[in-house]
Parts: structure tokens; sequence; C-alpha cells
């Protein structure tokens, strides 16, 4: 029953499945359109991307206005390399080194991928591991990110943005279902809350949008104009009138056991995803007693190490041979007074 035109068609299917795409003509006599649908790839058991495990055909994503820590388990001393591949351009590459927190595990800082957006393949080579084996490979989404702000242009931490689609640019356009196929296996959440720099997005199929946004204590909300995809939309920006209240966002503190040298120095992984610096401090503790501490300094989002000094309790403790169990205790500010404090149980052994 459709005319002569020409017609977008998309098809998708499950949860580990990217939407295909395509722009059909259809003549007099109809036509047969064949859809070769890709699935997506999650993270192999032992990458991490952000300091976060990806599984069951969930996509990696990140923002690409933000660097991220790429990380692979191998055999200690091992050579590893990575290349970051768009539309079979490589866009970023480089080797991969082993962490003070364990020989096994080896990591690359991805600097912001901006302007490249969308569908990434990751390959990670590993050299010199009993066996060997082809490279790892899986996917990655580069969100290009819509972001909510308040009047000043400051980012709005925790406000609820809505995706409402139409098939018609006039509408009526309505709330794209939460787990919806519409949007790609990367973020099918909807409504979804903007994280610590006020980032959102999806990866849709073609129609017509509408985003909108709103917060408790703000005054109004802000909706989009009509958004037509493809092609993709970068940038999108909603003011809404807010006092602001910046929020200070660590990532996930590192487990492991970390190699302490024998002047009683280890390194501690950090990531700082707010849009602003921040300063903080590092104990190790045990109990309450205070075994040594050190203090970080880090960019707006971006991740980096905090050197932690044993003091001679500390370096003590270590003599003996084996590893001690400690608590890592960090507490961090940055702007408007906001603040975050986090712990995490590791080891310590001496190198």
């Amino acid at each position: 029953g459709t005319p002569v035109a020409t017609v977008s068609m998309t098809a998708s299917f499950g949860a580990g499945s990217y939407p295909e795409r395509a722009t059909v003509e259809i003549p007099p006599a109809g036509t047969a359109q064949d859809f070769k649908l890709v699935t997506a790839g999650s993270p192999p058991a032992g990458t991490t991307i952000g300091g976060k495990t990806f599984r069951d055909g969930e996509i990696a994503s990140v923002s690409f206005f933000e660097a991220f820590d790429l990380e692979q388990r191998a055999c200690a001393g091992a050579k590893l390399a990575y290349r970051l591949i768009v539309g079979g351009q490589t866009i970023r590459k480089g080797r991969m080194e082993s962490t003070p927190e364990d020989a096994t595990l080896y990591r690359a800082t991805v600097q912001p991928l901006r302007p490249n957006h969308g569908q990434a393949r990751v390959q990670i080579d590993i050299e010199g591991c009993a066996g060997g084996g082809p490279p790892i490979r899986f996917d990655l989404y580069i969100d290009p990110s819509g972001l909510v702000r308040d009047l000043k242009g400051r980012p709005v931490a925790g406000a609820t943005v809505r995706l409402l689609r139409s098939d018609l640019a006039a509408g009526p356009f309505g709330l794209v279902p939460d787990g919806s196929l519409i949007m790609a296996p990367n973020n099918r959440r909807n409504p979804d809350v903007t994280d610590a720099s006020g980032h959102f997005g999806w990866d849709v199929v073609p129609g017509y949008y509408k985003v909108q946004a709103e917060k408790a204590g703000c005054k109004g909300a802000a909706e989009s104009r009509v958004l037509v995809i493809p092609p993709p939309v970068l940038d999108l920006d909603l003011r809404i009138d807010c006092p602001y209240k910046p929020k200070l966002a660590l990532g996930p503190l590192r487990r492991g056991t970390f190699a302490v040298s024998k002047r009683g120095k280890t390194r501690y992984r950090l990531a700082n995803l707010s849009p602003f610096k921040v300063r903080g401090k590092v104990a190790v503790k045990v109990g309450r007693r205070t075994l040594g501490g050190g203090r970080f300094s880090l960019r707006a989002n971006r991740p980096g190490d905090a050197t932690v000094k044993l003091n001679r309790a500390g370096r003590r403790r270590l003599r003996k041979g084996r590893a001690v169990k400690v608590t890592v205790v960090v507490r961090a500010r940055g702007a408007g007074g906001s603040k975050a404090t986090a712990r995490r149980a590791v080891k310590l052994r001496r190198r």
C-alpha cells in the first residue's frame, strides 16, 4: 500500500544490535529491501572503559567531551597497543602501560574524541603472552551529547530529560517508551538524567524528535525545537532557570593490590567526572589509624593519579613481606563548595 516515493526505512532487533537504516526508492511495481543487522560487541572480560565493565551486548559509551581510561588484562611483561577506529580511519592509537596496582593490568588514557561521534571500534593487540591469539575487538559508542545548562551557561546536574518522537514534523509528539528499540543499545533509558557535566544523549532511528528538560527547584522547563534525524544532532543546548548547584562526581575507585616502593610511595588512580577542576586528599587507613596519604589535583573531566606516601607506621607494616589490607579514603572539593567522599578496600604490598 505504499505509494511511489522515496522513503526512509529502519530495522532493529533485540537489545544487542544496532538499528540499520536505508533510504529506498519505491517504483510502481514495488520493491524489497534487505537489512543486515550488526550485533553489538561488549568489551570482553578483562577490559574496562573508564573503570566500568560492560556485558551481554551492552555497548560501552563515552562522551566526546571527556578523556577516559582504557584498561586491559594480560600476562605480566606483555606489550599492548590500542587503536580506536571510526569509519575505517584510526583516530587514536598508542601503547598501554602496566599499572601500579597490578602488573597484569594495562592502561592508556584516551584524550577527548570530539568532533568524532557515533559507532566506533576498539582494537587491542597483545604480544608476549603464551598462546598468543587474535586482537581483542569490541564496539564503542562516542556520544555527542546534549547539554542542560542554566541561564548563565553552567551545567545542570540531575535534570530529567525526556525524548519525544513523531513521524511528522508537525507532530503530534509522544514519549518514546523506556527500553524502546527506537533508541540504540548504548542508551535505552527514557526519561534519563543528566550527569555532573549536564550531559545526556541518545542514538535513534530516523524521525522527528523533541527533547524536554526539567528539574525540581528550577523554574519551568525547556523544550528543544523539532529535531530531524538524520543527520545526527550535535551539541544540543537546553537552558532552564535554576540555582547553580555544581555536582562533584568521581569515577569508580580502583580495586587491586598496589605495589609500594622502598620509600613507601605508590600511585592511586582517580577520575574527575566534573566539568571543573578538583582538588583533594587521599588517606590510607587501617581502622581509624592513618598509614599515609597524599594530595591530588585533577583537571575537568580527566583521570589522573594521586601519589600516596606511607608514614613510618605504614612502611613498618609492609616490612613483613605480606600484602596489607587497607581502606583508601578520598575527599575532594570543587566549584561552588561541592564535595565528594569515597572509600575502597584495597591491598598494599612491597615492590
